[in-house]
């Protein structure tokens, strides 16, 4: 896996690493004061642009089901949706234990 190398306007001396897991692996270096314009560049780890990639996906997704939502719909409508009412206060048992 590459890691992340950022250079430009930054005078660092040498070169510096970020996280302690190999997915956090990131490498900031710097050129000397000069005369000459910069140009910053940045490279991405695999993982990091499958991050990308996955964020752009979540982005476009609706975020409403409509389907689900029709079904449910439907059956509430013709009295097919039953509530299991144990189910329910099992479920908010539960969800209440995690945040202890």
């Amino acid at each position: 896996m590459s890691d992340i190398k950022i250079s430009g306007q930054n005078d660092l001396s040498g070169t510096r690493k970020a996280g302690n897991n190999d997915n956090q692996k990131a490498a900031v270096t710097s050129r000397p004061q000069s005369d000459k314009p910069r140009s910053d560049t940045v490279s991405l780890t695999d993982v990091a642009e499958q991050l990308q990639s996955l964020q752009q996906i979540v982005v476009n997704a609706p975020i409403v089901d409509q389907s689900k939502v029709d079904a449910l719909r439907a059956a509430i409508a013709d009295g097919s949706y039953v509530i299991d009412a144990t189910e329910v206060a099992q479920n908010l048992l539960k969800l209440e234990g995690q945040f202890k």
